[in-house]
């Protein structure tokens, strides 16, 4: 008898879990106009599609509804795939928002305003595959498209395959991993800009298993097999990771600024531009693996405005590897001016810290 009300306690405790468990759901949205969960709100511009803490699945082309301009996405694990998308016209600041996992597979997630904004946000890992995410179009440049994933417990991580991410200005971050797998970043002037961070992990953006077959690089629209980042004429890239940085194999086209720095105890605390300062040369060492891996791939500076290449290796303690690499920074009249590895702007690279490899360009 003393036992009953333990008992009774524990059953109702189970009863409210199971309750709770069941009123999760998945939510699957065919019927991008006439869906209840599909609201507008003239007040706001805004069209809603927002399901709270169930799992939304969206299978039909989502776009602003009658009197709104503007796309509001919210969900816990949301998948977008064939033939699901989202497309917004106007000039607002459009956000897809999971508090679980976001996928997107064989879609289109886009923008086409002169001033509009994407902004995709998941707590656990994004999985882009053979997607299209876009802000601008042929006549309008576009603002901001913004990827990122907050959740710690796993980090989380961005990965895109067979993707394109094309907006004047590119912003990509994670906590843990960043990873690309023959995935495209294309921007185009005026002032573009592409900024990737791994607050808690690495950013591997490579092959590392030698070069990929085709023609030499470079071109836009002409890249190799593998991953690339394309510019306009004023075109800036800016990697900064808690761990190691892999650009073997990839074609990196940047008018001006193509700066990296690995082994970043604080990523947060660093703006995009400290990627290019002067590498420290002293600090803690990297927790963890904090090399740069340069290996096959084709980096040059040379087709717009000039600028700098900065790579910088946990403040010099880890590896540059250049083998093979194609590494062409602006000229300064008849003198080569050398891209800046470890803090080093002499050759041969030999004489440079922890600089190895023997590249196939370097001037």
């Amino acid at each position: 008898m003393s036992h009953a009300r333990p008992l009774v306690a524990i059953a109702l405790f189970c009863a409210v879990l199971a309750a709770a468990a069941a009123s999760a759901a998945v939510i699957t949205v065919t019927d991008c106009a006439g869906d209840p969960h599909v609201v507008a709100n003239p007040g706001t511009r805004t069209t809603y599609l927002q399901v709270g803490s169930d799992d939304l699945v969206l299978h039909c082309t989502l776009v602003p509804l009658p009197g709104t301009d503007r796309l509001v996405v919210a969900g816990h694990d949301i998948t977008i795939e064939n033939p699901g998308s989202v497309l917004a016209a106007g000039s607002a600041a459009n956000a897809i928002t999971a508090t679980g996992t976001l996928t997107a597979t064989d879609t289109t997630l886009a923008s086409s305003g002169s001033n509009g904004q994407l902004k995709i946000v998941a707590v656990h890992d994004i999985t882009l595959t053979r997607a299209t995410l876009a802000v601008g179009d042929a006549t309008h440049d576009g603002d901001a498209l913004m990827v990122s994933c907050t959740g710690t417990a796993p980090n989380c991580t961005i990965s895109a395959i067979t993707s394109t991410l094309e907006c004047r200005h590119v912003e990509i971050e994670a906590q843990g991993d960043v990873v690309f797998s023959a995935s495209k970043i294309l921007t185009t002037s005026p002032t573009d800009l592409v900024t990737i961070r791994s607050d808690l992990g690495n950013v591997l953006l490579g092959t590392s298993s030698g070069a990929p077959t085709g023609t030499d690089c470079c071109t836009a629209g002409k890249e190799r097999d593998g991953n690339s980042v394309i510019s306009g004429s004023e075109g800036n890239l800016y990697i900064l990771a808690f761990g190691r940085i892999d650009l073997s194999g990839i074609d990196v086209v940047v008018s001006e600024f193509i700066c990296g720095r690995s082994g970043v105890d604080d990523v947060g605390a660093l703006s995009a531009g400290d990627a290019c300062g002067a590498c420290p040369g002293s600090g803690a060492a990297a927790s963890v693996a904090a090399d740069i891996d340069l290996s096959n791939a084709t980096i040059r500076n040379d087709t717009g405005k000039r600028g700098e290449i900065v790579f910088c290796a946990d403040e010099t303690r880890a590896a540059i590897d250049l083998d093979h690499v194609v590494l062409i920074d602006d000229d300064v009249s008849s003198t080569p001016d050398l891209a800046e590895l470890n803090g080093c702007e002499t050759k041969p690279r030999s004489g440079c810290p922890h600089v190895v490899g023997t590249a196939d360009t370097d001037g």
